[in-house]
Parts: structure tokens; C-alpha cells; sequence
């Protein structure tokens, strides 16, 4: 979770280590808290070619077989972050990482936890 901030000409949510951008057709007042949501199927942890999300660092992995979920807990919050990684993902514990996202796969919520548009 973050609070609303304006970058340039466009919204975005200050999380600390970084501001995502946010797209959403709905204007959300500057300065109020929100939470971002995301599949974990929709983060990883080397696409530098989407948005840096946040620094965070491993704390679990779950190997499933043809997948890997990475526990994370992110720096600059209490909030425990899951990313399906393909096949086995090997990640030292306790290392900063930073987590990737394209903005178009987050999903934004209010502080009373309704889905914003």
C-alpha cells in the first residue's frame, strides 16, 4: 500500500523505494492511501522492462513442481508478497530483490478495500 502522489502529468502511487505508475480511469485524490493487488503469476524478479514495484526480500519458496512461489516481505511494509516463478527458482533468503510489474496487471484498491477503475 502507498499514497497517491502525482509524477509528471500522471498519477502515481508512492511505495517507498519507488512510485508506480498507476492507469486507472478513475481519479484518485492526491494523498489518500491505497493498496495495489497483483497475480502472482504477474511479478518477477528480472524484467526491467516493465515498472520496479518494490525492494523486497525472500523469505519462503515453495517449490510445486513445474513452478516455484517466492514468499516476499516487502522493505518498506509488513506486506508479504507471493511470485509464481516457472520450474524450480532457486533464490538465496534474506537477499534484497526487486520485484517487477507491468502497470496495466495491477489492480488498485481504496482504503476501504472496493476495487478503483
Amino acid at each position: 500500500s502507498g499514497t497517491v502522489v502525482r509524477d509528471g502529468k500522471t498519477l502515481a502511487v508512492d511505495l517507498g523505494d519507488f512510485k508506480f505508475p498507476l492507469q486507472v480511469a478513475t481519479q484518485i485524490p492526491k494523498g489518500q492511501r491505497i493498496t495495489l493487488g497483483f497475480r502472482p503469476e504477474d511479478v518477477s524478479t528480472q524484467n526491467p522492462s516493465v515498472q520496479p514495484l518494490c525492494k523486497s526480500v525472500a523469505v519462503l519458496r515453495e517449490q510445486l513442481g513445474s513452478e516455484t512461489l517466492v514468499y516476499y516481505r516487502a522493505n518498506q511494509s509488513d506486506d508479504m508478497l507471493i511470485a509464481k516463478m516457472p520450474g524450480p527458482f532457486e533464490i538465496p533468503s534474506h537477499q534484497e530483490t526487486i520485484l517487477y510489474a507491468a502497470a496495466s496487471s495491477i489492480h488498485v484498491f481504496d482504503r476501504t478495500g472496493m476495487r478503483v477503475d
